[in-house]
């Protein structure tokens, strides 16, 4: 899967709302609700922004979003909820209400404020957009915390492309002149009422009475010119956007946009579909301002940056940069209770040996924090952290971990990542009647009762591939079929006789909950074995690169292009949404937690005499260098009634 270049920024999709408004200064009345949980009664209320200039061109809008990604597969598909077969499968994305304000300042500069209307009581569940409220000013974006309050190292900067903001209006294709479109003898997307929403591939038709539709079609070299070629069927990209306006007095007004798009990959095809349902509230218009802009738009000349007029007024500034700055946010400070650092400690020969197992797509050295954590604070013998063949079965795994497991010293504490967690208690059962062999297990993340997304690697694997967000992520690897995930995949006869097996060694499970935005990104990043710990790649800056993408998008398409212009960043929003759906839906649908990886409640260690969980923590792959399970992990080896191992410093 590809995502869309940054060369193809034009604007997204809650935001296709960017036109050339007529007549003079209305406030619209509510007789024309949305569909959705949108604050419909917060819109009277509403303060309009501070710097938006009162005598130029502005609007208020609210739009309810909602969309859905159908896949069409060669591969059957397993419903994670039901079980049901079939060779397609629907998941719906998060709706979002949004209110939307946009205008001009004094020097002519768009401002765009979004805010975020629906409630978010779940963090775990929160709504697509996790950002509450942001704010531009031509190329600079803003974001706000849920006190309204700018937050420090969040701005995001975007370049102009083909000109200036503040030469564009920002109301093109949002209202239409009534009284000019009904005069044309014949419908057509060059006619000037039209243009300003209609492109070089569009077609308009009368959908109804007192309704007109405007579909705009965007071939696939407008996503990447020459990217077909180099990219074979990955590439074919078709995109369409369809824009339904009503009759209302003077004005047509934007109802609804509706944007597919349609991705063929290695063996499935793909549809993605996102509803904008919009609600004009308030709009003035400013004929001088708008005809100024218009001029620019078309070439004609104008005065230079902050070149006085002739009554000593002050012409827009041009905005168009150089260069974007993409730079990640500096990385929040490590929590206060930052562990002591992975230092060699001496070994206490007549302590508990500890065996740390790697899962999925990994090897020992993902331990290799944790191990010294452990190895400093407690009076242990022997640390081991081998590495085994992690793509065949779990009992095969288990063979080649034995030789691993010490045969002397004051017993093994075996703790197992992932599918580690699984291999350990394998082993442990298998030694269950060799005294002092295995004193206990703590598994971390695992599959215990088998894991959901096991049901449709395969369909994972064609869908998304190993490119998110426009980044090759070799890590993703873990979707191709591997044995492993057979003895994974919930009532499968492995999961079956380990959970019926008699345990009667100590047993822990560590289970982790993380908020789902964007746990796809922070998943393969955390699995980079690249990722330095002094790398900015933390999972906090990941999200925040991801989450600036989104708003740069959302924010790019509204203005600074015409409204059919738009469709690839709202594509590309569509997509980021799309594969955010598409992963909690097939690792664990709505309503249910998971690590981003492996879902709640097959994390969940039967008959355990300890499940720990942790809730808001790390992303499934990097909980094994993460603080908090340090927390966990530190409880459950001192514990007298567990393990009891003694510290090194009591």
């Amino acid at each position: 899967m590809r995502s869309i270049p940054h060369g193809s920024r034009l604007p997204t999709l809650v935001l296709l709302l960017a036109g050339t408004l007529a007549g003079a200064c209305d406030d619209l009345p509510n007789d024309n609700p949305l569909i959705g949980p949108g604050n419909a009664g917060a819109s009277a209320n509403y303060q309009p922004d501070p710097e938006i200039n009162p005598a130029d061109t502005y609007y208020l809008a609210e739009v309810y979003q909602e969309g859905s990604t159908t896949i069409e597969s060669q591969t059957p598909i397993t419903d994670p909820v039901t079980g049901a077969v079939s060779y397609e499968f629907t998941v719906r994305h998060e709706p979002e209400t949004q209110r939307v304000e946009g205008g001009y300042d004094y020097y002519g500069r768009i401002i765009q404020v979004l805010d975020q209307t629906d409630a978010t009581p779940d963090p775990l569940l929160a709504p697509v957009n996790s950002t509450r409220r942001s704010r531009s000013v031509d190329d600079q974006i803003t974001r706000y915390d849920e006190n309204r309050q700018a937050v420090p190292d969040e701005t995001v900067y975007i370049t102009a492309v083909g000109g200036g903001a503040s030469h564009e209006q920002i109301t093109d294709g949002l209202v239409l002149d009534a009284a000019a479109v009904d005069a044309l003898p014949q419908l057509s997307p060059a006619a000037e009422p039209l243009s300003g929403a209609a492109g070089p591939h569009a077609s308009v038709r009368r959908s109804g009475p007192g309704e007109i539709q405007i579909t705009n079609d965007i071939p696939p070299e407008s996503f990447a010119p020459g990217a077909a070629a180099a990219e074979g069927e990955a590439a074919r990209v078709q995109a369409r956007a369809v824009r339904t306006y009503a009759a209302r007095g003077q004005k047509y007004l934007l109802q609804r946009v509706e944007v597919t798009v349609d991705r063929q990959t290695a063996g499935a095809r793909v549809r993605e579909r996102q509803v904008s349902r919009v609600r004009l509230l308030r709009y003035h218009q400013s004929p001088q301002h708008d005809r100024e802009r218009r001029e620019r738009r078309r070439g004609r000349p104008v005065r230079t940056q902050m070149e006085p007029q002739a009554d000593g007024c002050i012409t827009p500034l041009s905005t168009g940069l150089g260069t974007a700055s993409c730079e990640l946010s500096p990385e929040e400070p490590p929590p206060p209770d930052e562990p002591p650092p992975a230092d060699p400690c001496p070994q206490v020969y007549s302590g508990v040996n500890v065996l740390f197992q790697h899962g999925f797509l990994s090897g020992g050295s993902t331990w290799e924090r944790m191990d010294g954590w452990v190895r400093c604070e407690f009076q242990t013998n022997l640390h081991i952290r081998p590495s085994l063949n992690w793509i065949v079965s779990i009992p095969a795994q288990r063979d080649e971990l034995r030789p691993y497991v010490p045969t002397y010293g004051n017993g093994t504490v075996l703790v197992g990542h992932s599918n580690g967690g699984l291999v350990a208690r394998s082993m442990a059962q298998w030694a269950q009647d060799m005294p002092g062999r295995v004193r206990g297990v703590v598994t971390l993340d695992s599959p215990n009762r088998g894991a959901i997304v096991a049901l449709n690697v395969q369909v994972l694997e064609q869908v998304i591939g190993t490119t998110v967000f426009g980044i090759q992520w070799p890590a993703l690897d873990l979707l191709a079929w591997h044995p492993v995930w057979e003895d994974d995949t919930p009532f499968s006869p492995f999961i079956i006789r380990t959970n019926s097996f008699d345990e009667t060694f100590t047993r822990v499970g560590i289970q982790t909950h993380m908020p789902k935005r964007w746990s796809l990104a922070r998943i393969a990043w955390s699995a980079r074995s690249s990722c330095a710990p002094e790398a900015p790649c933390g999972e906090r800056a990941v999200k925040r690169r991801v989450q600036e993408e989104y708003d740069r998008h959302r924010h790019y398409s509204r203005f600074w292009y015409r409204p059919w212009q738009s469709i690839p960043s709202t594509a590309a929003v569509l997509t980021m949404n799309s594969l955010d759906a598409l992963w909690n839906g097939f690792t664990a649908p709505i309503g249910i937690p998971s690590d981003g990886f492996i879902d709640g409640p097959g994390q969940v260690y039967p008959r355990a005499l300890r499940n720990r969980l942790i809730l808001n923590g790390d992303s499934h792959t990097g909980t094994t260098r993460s603080p908090l399970v340090w927390f966990e992990l530190q409880r459950s080896l001192a514990d007298v009634d567990l393990f009891a191992i003694p510290k090194r410093h009591p």
